[in-house]
């Protein structure tokens, strides 16, 4: 997250990497709001690699819940934690679906952020 100029955005990574979707709303690679100071102040190149940023009441309006892999390299991000948790036995629900239909979402583990 970053906040500038009245401004609090959200960067955020789709999984599938390049090939996958990416943000069109505000703040997203061809929005108008940008501009060259913002690109400098980010260090933002604006491309179709499955990285995006979109203004925070735009992230919690359309995130109703946010699955989390982080791949830690000690020169891009700092751990935070310990977290504790485990996916075995009943905490092993995984997500609703057709095949999944009855899943306990409230046996999964959560964390706030």
């Amino acid at each position: 997250m970053k906040e500038f100029d009245n401004n609090k955005l959200v960067k955020l990574r789709n999984p599938h990497g390049a090939e996958g979707a990416e943000w069109t709303g505000d703040w997203s690679d061809k929005s108008y709001k940008w501009n060259q100071k913002m690109k400098n102040l980010l260090n933002e190149k604006l491309e179709q690699d499955g990285t995006f940023w979109m203004s925070a009441d735009d992230f919690v309006y359309e995130y109703r819940a946010v699955y989390l892999c982080r791949i830690f390299t000690p020169d891009k991000w700092k751990k935070i934690g310990p977290l504790r948790g485990e996916w075995k036995g009943k905490k092993a629900a995984g997500l609703p679906s057709k095949q999944n239909a009855n899943v306990k979402m409230n046996f999964n583990p959560h964390y706030g952020i």
